[in-house]
């Protein structure tokens, strides 16, 4: 059977990727960058609808998961042949050579590359670092956590304020520890399907138990230091706010928790995607907050 049009719009996960936006608008934020710019809109595009695209494609291509929910999708397209690995190494490819023609950064062309590598290295199976809780999490940390927040804070390079390292790196480890919070959380509703893949995930490694833990533990981090960086270099009350938004999550973590158990998998996965959706909001109000400079 042939890959669709439809499918392969599918495999892109592009309403997914809306979850990873914040993170790259929240570095144009720590740098007091802006968004009014061409600059912006066309690295926006390339990054999010071509790279990070492509990279759901290929994920999809070697995972081909069929009887469960993944990532942004309950009921993910059968994968036939291997139409949908030409398709996603053409989109990527396509991202990479708009990065060389369009961007006016080295860095982000660099960046982009770096990142496509790391996706392959990722899900290839005779690389396969999804299979290992510690190389997985390190690369999704790196990729989806640390380079998009990167981008963010280099989109403006020409006209924003030079950002002073102590700033920058606080906003790193406000993004690393919510990636962080979050990737084994996307893993704990499918525990079995990755063991009948051969995966040792994250949420494996620690148990259902564990992985709620370890995620409250890096919410309570991330937002402590967020709280602490806005309170410094913005408004007291935002920090006060971010916080509180913080516990509220962890709130939100444990009443799932105390479901789990109780629940199918198409239903822990709604689960996560409720609190994916509000803690998303929130971000999306903070970074337009400031970006619009409404706050």
């Amino acid at each position: 059977m042939n890959l669709t049009v439809e499918n392969f719009l599918v495999h892109l996960r592009l309403k997914f990727i809306l979850f990873l936006v914040p993170i790259y608008l929240y570095g144009i934020v720590i740098s007091d960058g802006t968004i009014f710019t061409w600059n912006f809109l066309i690295e926006f595009i390339i990054l999010h609808v071509f790279i990070y695209g492509g990279v759901n494609a290929l994920n999809d291509y070697y995972d081909r998961d069929e009887h469960g929910p993944i990532g942004g999708l309950e009921n993910p397209p059968p994968v036939y042949g291997h139409s949908l690995f030409y398709l996603a190494w053409l989109w990527k490819l396509i991202g990479f050579y708009l990065s060389m023609k369009y961007s006016s950064s080295m860095k982000f062309v660099i960046g982009t590359f770096i990142g496509i590598c790391m996706s392959v290295a990722y899900s290839h199976p005779k690389i396969r670092l999804k299979g290992d809780p510690f190389w997985s999490t390190l690369t999704v940390v790196a990729l989806q956590g640390f380079l998009t927040y990167y981008f963010g804070t280099i989109v403006d390079t020409c006209n924003a304020t030079s950002i002073s390292a102590f700033k920058f790196w606080m906003g790193a480890c406000v993004i690393m520890l919510t990636t962080l919070s979050t990737y084994p959380l996307s893993q704990v509703y499918q525990i079995e399907q990755d063991r009948l893949q051969g995966d040792q995930t994250l949420a494996i490694f620690l148990g259902v138990g564990k992985t709620f833990q370890f995620s409250c533990i890096c919410l309570f981090l991330s937002g402590l230091i967020h709280s602490i960086l806005l309170g410094y270099y913005y408004h007291w009350w935002e920090g006060v706010l971010i916080f509180v938004n913080s516990c509220a999550l962890i709130y939100g973590v444990q009443q799932w928790k105390i479901k789990f158990e109780q629940q199918t998998v198409v239903e822990n996965f709604k689960s996560l995607h409720r609190l994916l959706t509000w803690q998303t909001i929130c971000s999306y109000l903070f970074c337009f907050g400031h970006l619009l400079n409404i706050l």
